[in-house]
């Protein structure tokens, strides 16, 4: 009988076009409909990841995505399989409407006069976005300021500035627009240096010494660095931490590595054994101080007591009266034809007294 017969699964889309729009924040249900004999079990998969539910297959003729994003754009597929044959596969693509979401490569963009520096944001819109560079601070000079033509099409957008002058630092934005909203960006071309990254280890070799070096990027020279230090409350006996002491510490005014790469190295005298202390680094140039280095923990050691057994949960007794010392020695000197890397062109500052 013709009824007996069996076949493998054909799938059908609703719609039959395969394209679902969808407004951002609303609920849309995905349906497909199989034949076959046996009746198809029909199945779900996104082509790209999982599903928006976390699940890698869903079943069920209907698959419902709910407060949907930008993100579960895509294409779905329904899968029907009945055991004969190959399955059928209908594919819904989802098509999400939103207004623009922009986000920025950089909020602070770190430069000097003379280099070019790129600005660039990303901008996620359906339907497309317009986008437009300005200035917050100042006429935006469009002459001197380009966007290339073969990022622009994209979501990825850029404002070139060619041989970066004085009057180019500032605040800039990025704006997309379309026809559900708009959304704005902004972010700061300046010349002060980037934040200080401190490279030293979070130990010290000693009781009462510990070696501070540090590392920062700046397109001019550095003329002097903030260190700024203090007794931390990680120390068990210290229920507050202490308050902060600053020293100002000369460059040394060695090359930079690589043009805008400025390394230095202090050594810390005259500190408690035993102790948890913080520590937060500014260099200033020509532009002035840069933002403050994130903040640094180092302990000293016990009297006697090996450096890889130290633990900063070590009690600190007080020590108010305690006086920082530091040297700055330029690694090598050179003095007089000879290179000298431990005494010659050493120098110490003594907090609260006299250089030694």
């Amino acid at each position: 009988m013709i009824g007996d017969v069996l076949y493998g699964p054909t799938v059908v889309t609703v719609p039959q076009s395969g394209v679902v729009v969808a407004e951002r924040g609303t609920d849309e249900t995905l349906q497909c409909t199989a034949d076959g004999k046996p009746q198809p079990t029909i199945t779900w998969r996104k082509q790209s990841g999982d599903l928006p539910g976390g699940e890698k297959v869903a079943a069920g003729e209907r698959y419902t995505v709910s407060d949907i994003t930008r993100q579960m754009a895509g294409v779905y597929e329904c899968v029907a399989d009945n055991g004969l044959g190959q399955v059928a596969v209908g594919a819904i693509r989802l098509q999400v409407h939103y207004p623009p979401e922009v986000e920025v490569e950089k909020s602070t963009v770190y430069t000097g006069e003379g280099y070019s520096v790129v600005l660039v944001c990303f901008v996620y819109a359906d339907p497309p976005a317009k986008v437009i560079w300005d200035r917050e601070d100042s006429t935006f000079d469009s002459s001197r300021h380009s966007e290339p033509d073969e990022v622009v099409m994209g979501t990825r957008h850029e404002l070139v500035i060619q041989s970066v002058g004085r009057d180019d630092f500032g605040r800039y934005s990025c704006k997309a627009t379309n026809s559900l909203g708009t959304m704005t960006r902004h972010m700061s071309v300046t010349g002060v240096a980037d934040r200080v990254e401190i490279t030293s280890e979070p130990v010290s070799t000693a009781p009462d010494v510990y070696d501070l070096s540090w590392q920062v990027q700046s397109f001019s020279p550095v003329q002097e660095y903030k260190v700024a230090y203090r007794r931390s409350k990680h120390n068990i006996s210290v229920e507050q931490p202490s308050v902060w002491k600053e020293v100002i510490v000369p460059t040394t005014g060695s090359e930079p590595v690589g043009d805008v790469l400025y390394h230095q190295r202090i050594t810390l005298r005259g500190l408690e054994p035993a102790t948890a202390y913080d520590l937060k680094i500014q260099a200033r140039n020509a532009h002035g101080w840069n933002a403050v280095s994130d903040q640094f923990r180092f302990a000293t050691l016990t009297r006697g007591e090996d450096w890889e057994t130290l633990s900063l949960d070590e009690s600190a007794g007080p020590a108010p009266d305690s006086r920082l010392v530091v040297s700055v020695c330029v690694e090598p000197v050179v003095c007089k034809g000879a290179t000298d890397p431990v005494g010659c062109g050493k120098r110490a500052i003594s907090v609260g007294g006299k250089p030694t």
